[in-house]
């Protein structure tokens, strides 16, 4: 598989389709214009087990989710040309796409949002909204509910879904694992 599909920037501006992932694990795609919260994005969810993907613009997230099994969009708000409450307008008018959960990560408090994101605020406030800085502990809880609803809900197979780590998350942020390696 190509590097740049696992959150290897800046070249992820270039969407290059995986084929040899294994279908059954859990993948989750990151959508910030900032690195270093891609960076730490894909240092907590891999940590926890799942595949994850990033990319810096909504064209960039568009073709993942065109062309690669996504189980969860974790993406925020504020960006130039598409923002998140335009993206979030386009998954829901595409009938492939519009089943797919969609998490806010986001310094933006929802009372203070723009107006025109009026509709998906009320729609994914709290569950689907997560306010930074946030704890690790605090994502890996808030992408299990939301993937368990989707399940619930027959929006994603269960089999692709993964819920419960082989280790406890909790021992994965062990100091005596030693110093980590850079995603991107």
């Amino acid at each position: 598989m190509d590097d740049r599909v696992k959150c290897n920037l800046p070249q992820s501006k270039v969407f290059v389709p995986s084929s040899d992932k294994d279908m059954t694990m859990t993948t989750i795609l990151s959508l910030h214009p900032e690195a270093e919260i891609l960076k730490l994005l894909h240092l907590i969810l891999t940590r926890a087990g799942y595949t994850h993907l990033c990319a810096d613009d909504s064209e960039t997230a568009l073709a993942f989710l065109r062309h690669e099994h996504i189980d969860l969009l974790i993406q925020n708000l504020m960006r130039p040309k598409i923002n998140g409450c335009a993206l979030y307008q386009i998954l829901q008018n595409d009938e492939k796409l519009r089943s797919i959960p969609v998490l806010i990560v986001t310094s933006l408090n929802p009372a203070y949002v723009p107006e025109t994101c009026a509709d998906l605020i009320n729609k994914l406030y709290p569950d689907n909204y997560l306010i930074m800085p946030f704890s690790p502990q605090t994502l890996i809880k808030v992408v299990k509910n939301i993937l368990a609803r989707s399940v619930a809900e027959g929006m994603v197979p269960p089999e692709h879904i993964h819920l419960h780590n082989q280790k406890s998350y909790n021992s994965l942020w062990r100091k005596e694992q030693g110093p980590v390696k850079s995603c991107c």
